[in-house]
C-alpha cells in the first residue's frame, strides 16, 4: 500500500528499491506481491509496479532513475512568465487544459505515460502475476472517494458501506494515476469519463481499505510522515503567529498524511480483538461471527499481518536542510523562491517537501528510504516468508 505526499514519493521508491533489490530473491518468488494499492503519488508508483511485475526486481532501479532525472526548473511553474499568468492559470484550473498552477503536470504527465507499460498491466493481472491494482482518486462535484478497482474478471468485491467511498470496475489506464496524484491547486484536475477528479490523499490517503476488501492478509504499508517525539500540550511558550507557507504545509499534512496511524491502530484493535475471542471461546469464534458479520458488511472478519515503514527523520527538515545547503544551484528562480521559503519560516517548512520534485533532494530520499527499510530487514523477511 503507497500513500501521498507529492515530492515525498522519492522516499517510497527507495524503500520498494531495498525490497525488491536487496532481500532473498527466493523469498519474494514464494511470496510475490499480489495486490498494489496506490493513493496520490503512491498510485503511480503503484502503476509503474504493475506494469513491471514481470520484470527482475519490478524494474525498482528504473523508478530510482526516474526519481533522479527530475529538476525543480521544470517541475515548477514559477518563470517570470508564470508568476505573471498566474492569475488566469487560477482561473483555468478546472479545465482539462490548465497545466496546473505551481506545479507542471505535464513533466509528470510525460512520465507517466512514457514510462509505465500501460498494455503490460492487463497482461500481468491475466496471467495471475498480479490479483488486482487499484487506484484511489476524489470525485469532486461530490466529494467522494472513488477506489479504481483493476482485476481479471472486471469485477469488485463486496465494498464498504460507508457512502462516501465507492469502488468501480475498470481499466487502469493513465489517466487514473493522474487524478489520484492531482492535488488540489499544484496541480490541474483530470477528466475521467465526463467527471473530473482530484488526488485521492484528500479523503484516502493510504488505500488500506481497498486491500482488505481485496483479500490481502498481509499488508506492507510504506508512509510518508515522521513519527517523532511529541510536543508539549498545551505548549509552555508562547507561538509565533502561523506564516502562509507554514500554513499550508500543515494543511496538506492533515490531508494526506494524518489518517494513516488511525487506520493502522483500528487493524490492530481488531486483530487483538479475534486473538482475545478465540482464547475465550474457541476457534468456533471467527466463523460464528462471521456468519453476522458476513450478512450485513458483505465481508467476514480475520486477523491481518502488517508491517509498517515510515521515516527515520523528519522529511520536511530534510527538504529544507536541502533547499539552504544547495541554493543557488537548485534550479533558477523556483529555487531562489523556496530558499527564501526556507531562510523566513520560523519553523521549518513542511510545504518543501511537497514542492521539491528534484532528483537532488529525490537521492536523500531514497538513501532514507533504503536505510529504514533496511533497519526493518528481518521485520520484513518475517513478513514475507510463507510460514
Amino acid at each position: 500500500m503507497l500513500s501521498g505526499g507529492g515530492a515525498r514519493g522519492a522516499y517510497e521508491a527507495g524503500v520498494l528499491a531495498y525490497i525488491f533489490q536487496e532481500l532473498p530473491p527466493r523469498l519474494l518468488a514464494n511470496a510475490p506481491v499480489k495486490v498494489l494499492c496506490g493513493t496520490s503519488v503512491g498510485a503511480v508508483t503503484a502503476c509503474f509496479l504493475a506494469g513491471n511485475a514481470h520484470l527482475p526486481h519490478m524494474n525498482t532501479a528504473r523508478l530510482l532513475d526516474l526519481w533522479r532525472r527530475l529538476r525543480l526548473d521544470k517541475t515548477m511553474r514559477l518563470s517570470m512568465v508564470d508568476l505573471l499568468r498566474m492569475p488566469l492559470e487560477l482561473r483555468a484550473t478546472f479545465r482539462q487544459e490548465a497545466a496546473g498552477v505551481l506545479l507542471n503536470s505535464a513533466v509528470l504527465q510525460e512520465i507517466v505515460v512514457r514510462e509505465t507499460p500501460w498494455v503490460q498491466i492487463r497482461h500481468n493481472i491475466r496471467a495471475g502475476i498480479l490479483s488486482a491494482l487499484t487506484v484511489s482518486a476524489t470525485h469532486i462535484a461530490s466529494g467522494r472517494t472513488v477506489v479504481f478497482v483493476d482485476r481479471t474478471d472486471g469485477t469488485t468485491p463486496p465494498w464498504s458501506r460507508d457512502t462516501r467511498v465507492a469502488a468501480r470496475p475498470t481499466r487502469i489506464r493513465p489517466a487514473h494515476a493522474m487524478a489520484s496524484a492531482a492535488i488540489p491547486y499544484l496541480f490541474a484536475p483530470i477528466a475521467i469519463d465526463g467527471a473530473w477528479y482530484c488526488d485521492g490523499s484528500v479523503r484516502q490517503n493510504t488505500p488500506l481499505s481497498p486491500a482488505l476488501r481485496l483479500g490481502a492478509d498481509r499488508v506492507l504499508v510504506l508512509g510518508l510522515r515522521y513519527d517523532g517525539p511529541d510536543q508539549d500540550w498545551p505548549p509552555k511558550l508562547e507561538e509565533p503567529a502561523p506564516q502562509p507557507f507554514e500554513y499550508m504545509g500543515k494543511l496538506l499534512n492533515s490531508l494526506m498524511l494524518d489518517n494513516l496511524d488511525y487506520d493502522l491502530k483500528t487493524l490492530q484493535g481488531f486483530n487483538e480483538l479475534l486473538k482475545a475471542g478465540k482464547q475465550t471461546f474457541g476457534e468456533a469464534f471467527l466463523p460464528h461471527i462471521n456468519e453476522t458479520t458476513t450478512r450485513y458488511r458483505g465481508a467476514g472478519y480475520r486477523e491481518v499481518q502488517a508491517v509498517f515503514i515510515r521515516p527515520s527523520r523528519d522529511i520536511a527538515e530534510l527538504a529544507n536542510e536541502f533547499v539552504r545547503l544547495v541554493h543557488p544551484n537548485i534550479g533558477g528562480l523556483p529555487g531562489w523562491i523556496l530558499s527564501k521559503v526556507a531562510q523566513t519560516q520560523v519553523q521549518r517548512s513542511d510545504i518543501l517537501s511537497y514542492l521539491l520534485f528534484d532528483g537532488r533532494y529525490a537521492q536523500t530520499l531514497i538513501e532514507l528510504g533504503m536505510r529504514d527499510a533496511d533497519a526493518n530487514r528481518e521485520r520484513l523477511i518475517a513478513f514475507f516468508r510463507d510460514d
